[in-house]
């Protein structure tokens, strides 16, 4: 595995342990329902994992930004998301950072190793094209449409 790859995936997890451990007081933040579709190319991304994790306001006197929430595609590409604390549907009014996975773990036992190849490029994982979501309430239209070619250079 290349270190593009593994630092793909160690971005990743970082993501995901960012989200499960920010913003202990759910309660302080507005939580909506929060659902989408992921499609790369035109077509629907089955079992890509989503997280997204609020990013605090500058403007605000609060210092935390909330709970990071996750979901995973259908076959047909739609996702909804929960929050990690409180345990529940939704994502946190607000900003967020978001990251989009379908790489997965696989048994010990598997002889094809630990990770399956994720299909989502990697202009998406390497910093290259950071996805970034307004939410300003209930919404089934957070959708992204990924495309395989790297957006321009800005």
């Amino acid at each position: 595995m290349g270190s593009r790859t593994m630092r793909g995936y160690q971005i990743l997890g970082m993501g995901i342990l960012a989200a499960a451990i920010t913003g202990c007081g759910g309660s302080d933040f507005e939580i909506v329902p929060v659902s989408g579709i992921v499609t790369l190319d035109g077509e629907p991304v089955p079992d890509a994992q989503l997280t997204f994790q609020p990013i605090a306001d500058p403007d605000s006197e609060k210092t935390e930004a909330g709970s990071g929430s996750y979901g995973t595609t259908d076959e047909n590409g739609r996702y909804t998301l929960k929050t990690v604390v409180p345990d529940g549907p939704g994502a946190v009014v607000g900003r967020h950072n978001v990251m989009i996975s379908t790489a997965q773990m696989r048994s010990q036992n598997d002889d094809a190793g630990w990770l399956t190849k994720d299909i989502i490029p990697a202009h998406y994982r390497d910093g290259q094209a950071t996805l970034w979501i307004d939410i300003s309430g209930p919404t089934d239209q957070a959708n992204f449409e990924l495309t395989s070619k790297p957006p321009p250079r800005r």
